[in-house]
């Protein structure tokens, strides 16, 4: 299932443009038909950063369409891959040329398997331990519910 063509955003790329937008559209729908319009829309009106989140059926597939349109990488749209929750998750994800990963655990493969592919990890993460772990091994982003029961913003300044 590798990808024929590697998309032209490198990880540095990816970090340029998080740092720059700072806006991701996570799409999650029950088809894989309203995904593929709702990533078309969020390129159309302008956002870079879509995420295809592994609970939509066919999601690899989606993945690696929407990765290989010429159109959304004319627009410099990169797709990543979101509710990333095993290793093996992480590589077909890549492998179908998501360019940055999302889950709401943090595991370190996830970490490496995107690395590997010159793609970005986004772990999630909550408590001081996690954010941490996720800290030190790996410089990049990493993602913190506040919709978790002790997700509140003073937590986190606590940190």
């Amino acid at each position: 299932m590798a990808i024929a063509e590697r998309p032209a955003a490198t990880r540095r790329d990816q970090l340029r443009i998080f740092g720059e937008d700072r806006l991701v559209a996570v799409v999650r729908t029950a088809t894989p038909e309203l995904a593929e319009r709702a990533a078309r829309a969020m390129a159309e009106a302008g956002i870079r950063l879509v995420e295809i989140t592994l609970t939509i059926p066919d999601a690899f597939e989606l993945i690696r369409s929407l990765a290989l349109d010429a159109s959304l990488a004319a627009k410099g749209v990169v797709i990543g891959a979101g509710t990333v929750l095993s290793p093996r998750q992480a590589e077909d994800a890549c492998l179908a040329g998501a360019r940055y990963l999302v889950s709401p655990i943090f595991f370190p493969e996830m970490v490496t398997v995107a690395h590997a592919h010159d793609g970005m990890a986004m772990p999630g993460t909550l408590t001081p331990t996690e954010m941490v772990a996720a800290a030190v091994g790996y410089r990049g982003h990493i993602t913190w519910d506040a919709t978790k029961p002790d997700g509140t913003p003073r937590k986190l300044m606590d940190v």
